[in-house]
Order: structure tokens, then C-alpha cells, then sequence
């Protein structure tokens, strides 16, 4: 039945904001390991299900970083996009993001159905030694794989991966999707067996 307020008119239904799965904006060494997380959908925020985006607090945590992260053996299903990795916090200074490793994982209906973009991951801001090896990405209808922006990203490794183009498969601000987006974002990257 429906709640009645005092006066015996029907109270107003609770609102739930739907944000994300799983956030880190200030660790280190972490491992995040056998897990399920479903069911994200863009509401409050862009149905991104896993963020790795260091928040410096308003400049009150210049030394706030994401860094040696494991994101291994998960199963991600039904969210409108997989990962936002962001390199430094947008608004006040932080340490850089590095050393993030997300592998051997399953994402199974990631896409723009939720409400998301449908990429896998958007890497934007310059994070450091990112390799994503070994995971299998379910995504039809998804805009692609990869999505960057702003400054090179150096150390980035794609390897062994199980995914579908769709739109764009890896594209940058500003460029084509495919290896002009590669040359210009992921310097030295090694993007092999995919």
C-alpha cells in the first residue's frame, strides 16, 4: 500500500538517484577482484558503471591520487558504459592516476540502452600506465572501445581483448577513429591481439 501523511493524502514516492557502480577517488593499491556489479543506468550521473577519478576536495587533498589499481575477474552487466579513468582532478590539483590494470573480466550488455555512451572506458586528463588485457566486452549497439581526450597517455597497453568496433572502435577528440587517434593519444602504446 501507499504511505498517508497525517492529513490523509497519499505521501509523495521516494526518488532514488542512480550514480555509479564503484568509485575511487583517492586510493592506492587496491585490488577489486570476483565481484558482480550490474545494473547501471544514466539518472543522476551518465550511467558510467566504474570510476578511478581523483577528487582533490577542493584543493584540500593535493596529494589525493588514484594509483596500483587491480580490477580482475569481475563480471559487469547491463550499464550504459564500462570505466571513466581521468588522469588528474579537473577542478582542484591532485596527484596523476597510474598503474591501473583491468583484466580478465566479463562486461555483458554495456550499452547506449542504459542511457550511456556504450564505450568500455573514457580516459581523459592524462593518466599513466594503463593495461587492459584479457577481458571480454559484450557491447552491440555500444559507440566503441575507447574513447579519449586531452593529453597524451603514456604507458597505455590493449591487449588480448575479445570486443566489438561498433561506431568508432578507439577514438580521440578531435580525430578519426582508428590509428590516427592512436598516434596522436597513446604514444608507445601497444595495442596487439585484440
Amino acid at each position: 500500500g501507499q504511505a498517508v501523511a497525517a492529513s490523509g493524502e497519499p505521501k509523495a514516492a521516494t526518488q532514488w538517484e542512480i550514480k555509479n557502480l564503484l568509485e575511487l577517488k583517492s586510493a592506492r593499491r587496491v585490488e577489486i577482484a570476483q565481484n558482480l556489479l550490474e545494473n547501471n543506468w544514466a539518472q543522476a550521473q551518465n550511467g558510467t558503471a566504474i570510476l578511478f577519478t581523483p577528487r582533490a576536495d577542493g584543493g584540500r587533498c593535493s596529494w589525493c591520487v588514484v594509483e596500483d589499481v587491480t580490477f580482475e575477474y569481475n563480471v559487469v552487466r547491463h550499464v550504459g558504459s564500462g570505466f571513466n579513468i581521468l588522469g588528474v582532478d579537473d577542478d582542484s590539483p591532485s596527484q596523476q592516476t597510474n598503474k591501473i590494470r583491468i583484466r580478465h573480466n566479463e562486461f555483458v550488455d554495456m550499452t547506449k540502452t542504459w542511457g550511456g555512451s556504450g564505450y568500455f572506458a573514457l580516459i581523459q586528463g592524462r593518466p599513466r600506465d594503463i593495461v587492459i588485457d584479457h577481458n571480454t566486452i559484450v557491447s552491440e549497439g555500444g559507440g566503441g572501445v575507447i574513447q579519449v581526450d586531452g593529453p597524451p597517455v603514456e604507458g597505455f597497453v590493449l591487449t588480448n581483448n575479445v570486443a566489438r568496433h561498433n561506431s568508432y572502435g578507439i577514438i580521440g577528440t578531435g580525430n578519426a577513429p582508428g590509428a590516427g587517434s592512436i598516434r596522436r593519444f597513446f604514444p608507445n602504446a601497444v595495442i596487439a591481439r585484440n
